[in-house]
Order: C-alpha cells, then structure tokens, then sequence
C-alpha cells in the first residue's frame, strides 16, 4: 500500500474543509456505515455534497517524499533546496492535534488523510515558469538530488511539470491557493 498524492486548488481552506467533511460522509455512506436518504433535497442532490470532486485536482502520487516539492521550488527560483521554501499549513484533519504520545491508532492525525495548505509563493512560483521553459526546469529537477534518488529522467518528468505549473496557473487566475492532500 503506497501513499496517494494530490494537489487541490479551492478558494480557501474551509471550502477544503467542507469538500473533506463531504467526502468523509460519502465514504462512510459507501461502506454501509452512514444512514442517509440518497436525495436530500428536491434537486435530489446527496446529502453529503460534492465532496473533492468539486475542486481542482492533479494527480501527483510519487510526490510524497516531502523533499521533492522543495526541491522543485528551489530549481525554478535557481536558490539552493531547502524546506523553507515551501510553507505549509495543516488543514486537515481538524481535530486537535495528539498530545507528547502521540496519536491513538485510530485517530486521524495517525490514519490520514492529511490537507496542507501552500502559502501563495508556491502557487506563484510555479505558475510563473513559462511554457518554453518547461523543458529546462525537468531537466534541472531530475538531476536535483531529491529527485535523482529515484532514478527519475526529465522526460518523465516533463508530464507532470506540465500539468503542475498549468494547474498553478488556473489557481492564480482564478485567486485560489494549492493545497496538498495525502492518504494511505
């Protein structure tokens, strides 16, 4: 079992917050833990909403090492790498965070999914590398050192830098922040 990655673009973290309170109760509906009328209003509309399917979404499983976000920043800033550079919030879960223990087993702070919300020079840097560029920043990404651990080449790489800084793009237009959620 490998760790599912996608970046979220929404508005702001309680329309994340909503969309995950949402997709909690259609899960807990489709494995028969949740009683609810299927049509709960006259739009027949579920009573448990849109869930994540109402926000922009990329898929970016493989990208949970926690380095290679940073890494990617660092290569388009032409900085060194550091985790600095991405600033991150933690949206959900929404519960208070464990105590000095640590979480229970079955506390979601041990069982995901986790949100965090990037702060706006993230979404910014990306969405600022131009098309023609795209190219270069895959090539330096895969010779970065968080990256080349894998074994990753450029061209399979391009793919996904593509999709990111488009994505990027559409959140700054559309004034909303990135959000990266991960589960189990």
């Amino acid at each position: 079992m490998g760790i599912l990655t996608d970046y979220l673009r929404a508005p702001g973290a309680e329309v994340v917050v909503r969309a995950m309170e949402e997709e909690t109760k259609r899960n807990m509906f489709e494995m028969g833990l949740l009683d609810v009328e299927l049509a709960d209003d006259e739009l027949g509309e579920p009573a448990f909403g849109e869930g994540l399917s109402a926000l922009g979404k990329v898929d970016a499983t493989g990208m949970d090492d926690d380095s290679l976000l940073p890494e990617l920043i660092a290569v388009i800033r032409r900085v060194p790498m550091s985790r600095e550079l991405v600033k991150q919030t933690m949206v959900w879960p929404i519960t208070p965070p464990p105590g000095p223990d640590g979480p229970v087993e079955d506390d979601p702070w041990a069982t995901g999914p986790w949100v965090w919300e990037f702060d706006a020079g993230v979404r910014d840097t990306l969405a600022g590398v131009p098309k023609a560029g795209l190219p270069e920043v895959a090539a330096r990404w895969a010779r970065s050192d968080a990256v080349r651990t894998y074994g990753t080449q450029a061209d399979e790489l391009l793919p996904l830098v593509r999709r990111l800084t488009r994505f990027a793009r559409e959140a700054r237009a559309n004034d909303e922040q990135l959000y990266c959620l991960t589960s189990l």
